[in-house]
């Protein structure tokens, strides 16, 4: 208590920059008398930027550290181009540094964030060498980083950081109205501790994915069917009245039935038969457990557009199938299972032939997606016996109210399903 907690003596050149901290508490000093323990002394250069720094730091009663000393030289605009450091331990909190030389781009007076094209401006560092890896930087338009030393970088439309991926992991940012950030992914490489994926086989996703999946076993099927079985049960329990089985798009039970995934030559791969093997028997094990009161739904890609890739005719025949084991509707879609894919023939209604394809041939009840926006488009397709229903997603993000506003379009009374404090709004 008689002792001061915290006693600094500070010494000041002419133009106010701090030139050296001595720190004045007892026991501070070496045991003989070197002036030097726990001090630290400042160089600047004509426009005031540090340029050297000496230290010789200790706690009270600690061993005395080696002197250190970290130099610095900037360009003619204030850039750093130049940090080394000699301290080999320093507590914590202290700035220590050992940037190497460091390059900046763009033109001298632009600034980065202001120029635009690839100019990163003369504050943007655009390389730093030290050691035998260079680093090097990139900008875009709004000098904002997209490469740094082989991390990628993707920005948004207001410059806030949307995406970062390097060797060890990619990581996505979402914001609110408001640009406070609402959520953080972040995926880890496999070899820093991330998922390891399972395929049918082990083939990428053409050049679009780094990533090789792991084959699976016959066991990793049979522990894989188990677990949607599992996972139908805890729906059914939860409550839930409708159960749909993603088989498209490029997920697993997709890269089954797609020759392009697929090249397993065992009974889970091959022919047609052995390729649905999987869909079929994961379809027949969830039905054991979902009640059959409630309807159960499976989602297929009924075509990859890609020359040698699953039909359209394929699509029917393994309706068929799943129709047998339980299957109470097609929710028809197409594609995503493959980056080398054909133009899709995006446009109102592009899956529609899909549904009433299988829903003609199968005998099965069959749902409609893809760009159908319009109550009126939507009303036409079950009229026209092309679907028994329609499933809108993007739409609905759009306009929340959407089916009250597609009743009022087609004229149906929505008086008797609304509640009444809502219908002035609607």
């Amino acid at each position: 208590p008689t002792e001061p907690l915290l006693a600094y003596g500070y010494t000041f050149d002419p133009a106010s920059n701090v030139t050296q901290i001595d720190d004045l508490r007892p026991g501070t000093t070496h045991p003989e008398g070197d002036a030097r323990r726990n001090t630290q002394t400042f160089e600047y250069d004509e426009m005031y930027r540090l340029t050297r720094a000496t230290y010789s730091l200790n706690l009270p009663g600690d061993p005395l550290s080696e002197d250190g000393v970290i130099a610095s030289r900037h360009d003619r605009v204030g850039n750093l181009l130049f940090q080394s450091s000699t301290i080999p331990d320093m507590e914590a909190g202290t700035p220590v540094a050992d940037l190497g030389t460091l390059g900046y781009g763009g033109a001298a007076g632009a600034s980065n964030r202001m120029s635009k094209g690839t100019n990163p401006g003369p504050h943007a560092v655009t390389s730093i060498h030290k050691g035998e890896q260079p680093r090097a930087f990139s900008y875009d338009g709004n000098g904002n980083a997209t490469q740094r030393d082989g991390s990628l970088y993707t920005w948004d439309f207001k410059d806030r950081l949307a995406a970062m991926e390097d060797d060890t992991l990619n990581a996505h940012y979402v914001y609110d109205y408001a640009g406070r950030r609402v959520l953080k992914q972040i995926h880890k490489r496999t070899k820093e501790g991330g998922w390891e994926t399972i395929a049918p086989s082990a083939l990428a996703f053409g050049d679009k994915l780094w990533k090789i999946p792991k084959e699976m076993t016959i066991q990793d099927i049979m522990d894989v069917q188990e677990s949607f079985a599992l996972a139908a049960r805890r729906a059914w329990q939860a409550g839930y009245k409708w159960l749909e089985l993603h088989a498209a798009h490029g997920y697993l039970l997709h890269s089954f039935y797609s020759p392009l995934s697929n090249a397993r030559t065992d009974e889970y791969g091959g022919s047609f038969e052995n390729r649905i093997r999987f869909t079929v028997e994961t379809l027949e094990r969830m039905r054991g457990v979902w009640p059959e009161s409630l309807p159960l739904a499976v989602r297929l890609s009924c075509s990859d557009w890609v020359d040698g890739g699953w039909t359209p005719e394929e699509s029917i025949e393994l309706a068929r199938k799943l129709k047998k084991v339980g299957a109470d509707l097609i929710d028809c879609s197409s594609g995503f299972g493959s980056p080398d894919h054909k133009n899709y023939p995006f446009g109102p209604g592009w899956q529609v032939h899909f549904s009433e394809a299988i829903r003609r041939e199968v005998g099965i009840a069959t749902a409609a997606v893809g760009l159908i926006t319009e109550p009126a488009q939507a009303n036409d397709i079950i009229a026209a016996g092309k679907a028994d229903i329609v499933l809108l997603a993007r739409q609905m993000l759009k306009d929340p109210y959407w089916s009250q506003q597609a009743a009022k379009a087609l004229n149906h009374d929505i008086k008797s399903v609304v509640p009444a404090p809502y219908l002035r709004w609607i």
